[in-house]
């Protein structure tokens, strides 16, 4: 589960890296950049929420077969 965490945080802190460094180098005007990157954003939370609820639900699967409850 720890590991799970850490990759999310990483993949999280990767994509705000990421962001600061396209602001500083790109060569499109400030408004549509924060569209892009806000979608960008988006779409990578989303893949975290994705991965996160995937994960909650093998756990409490495990979980239940554990405890007898199948």
């Amino acid at each position: 589960m720890n590991k799970l965490f850490n990759f999310i945080g990483g993949m999280i802190l990767g994509a705000m890296a990421g962001a600061v460094a396209g602001l500083l180098i790109a060569p499109k005007p400030g408004t549509e950049l924060r569209q892009e990157l806000q979608h960008e954003i988006d779409d990578i939370l989303d893949e975290a929420r994705k991965a996160s609820d995937a994960k909650r639900a093998e756990l409490e699967d495990q979980l239940s077969q554990m405890r007898g409850e199948e």
